[in-house]
């Protein structure tokens, strides 16, 4: 739908209710896949598989996002909308052959005991609103910046080609590594000091983008400041 759309800037509303449809059924998927992998994994498993998690799909994001500009700049966005939506297909029957949970879960009968009962049940642990607090403000910094790079990079001269290489390789890669570094030092340091740690070094890795706003168009500068920054936030 949204590739029908592509060609027609003159309906924004239209490709904002589908961008916004997009993004609703990605959250849910991607929540009720966390749900699942508690359900499924080991305590012992879910260090390691979260990490390998946020890895792949970190990676996936940053190298689909580069290969549909590449691609866009060559061909059009209808076709790459088209082409990713069909990417998804195959995939609806890895999630059909998934592994069912060892014990089994007993689904809600209403969606008042799916939604707002857990939702209360949340509100009611110790400290719950330090910690909800804790969860939005500790990426949100790190978001904001990735969200506002391609702009950055826009306007400081850099290219289409030169935007799908930082993403496609050296934010993809970083993030890879970052992600698995992660879930394995994670296990090891234990995770309050590692969200400490990881966290210090997230707000220094956006000291590179300083150095590059300062500068003239710096390939090499740019890849590794996008690098490390990928690096920290993976």
């Amino acid at each position: 739908a949204l590739a029908g759309v592509g060609s027609h800037p003159d309906a924004p509303w239209v490709v904002g209710v589908l961008a916004l449809a997009i993004a609703f059924t990605s959250a849910t998927y991607d929540i009720a896949y966390d749900a699942y992998t508690v359900d499924v994994l080991r305590p012992e498993e879910q260090g390691p598989a979260v990490g390998a998690k946020i890895a792949l799909y970190r990676a996936a994001m940053y190298l689909a996002g580069a290969i549909a500009i590449t691609f866009a700049a060559r061909w059009s966005w209808p076709v790459v909308l088209v082409v990713l939506a069909v990417a998804h297909l195959p995939f609806l029957f890895v999630t059909l052959r998934a592994p069912e949970p060892e014990e089994a879960v007993v689904a809600p009968r209403t969606l008042r005991a799916a939604v707002w009962e857990p939702f209360l049940g949340i509100l009611a642990r110790h400290r719950a609103l330090e910690i909800l607090l804790f969860v939005l403000f500790y990426k949100l910094a790190d978001n904001l910046a990735q969200a506002l790079l391609r702009p950055f990079l826009v306007d400081l001269g850099y290219s289409a080609f030169d935007r799908g290489v930082a993403l496609g390789t050296a934010g993809a890669v970083a993030t890879s590594v970052g992600a698995l570094l992660g879930g394995v030092l994670t296990t090891s340091l234990g995770l309050g000091r590692a969200l400490w740690l990881f966290g210090v070094i997230q707000i220094l890795s956006n000291v590179g983008y300083i150095l590059v706003a300062e500068s003239a168009v710096n390939r090499p500068l740019m890849y590794g400041a996008q690098g490390f920054e990928h690096l920290a936030s993976g």
